[in-house]
């Protein structure tokens, strides 16, 4: 039976043609309340939510939180 979950490098190859937006240190991106109407994937780097602190397991590319 094949896996439902894709292996990391399907999956970054399926997002090699998406555009890349860059973000400075400390730059907000999202509000609370806000909506995008997309999806966002953390390509490097780290992701801070809420008051400045880390959000636990999002720096590694192709992290999920949910």
């Amino acid at each position: 039976m094949p896996s439902l979950i894709p292996d990391f490098a399907t999956v970054e190859r399926s997002l090699a043609g998406l555009p890349v937006v860059k973000h400075r240190a400390r730059e907000v991106v999202l509000t609370a309340g806000s909506k995008t109407g997309g999806l966002l994937f953390l390509k490097s780097g780290t992701v801070e939510v809420g008051q400045l602190e880390p959000l636990p397991g999002v720096s590694d590319p192709g992290a999920v939180h949910l």
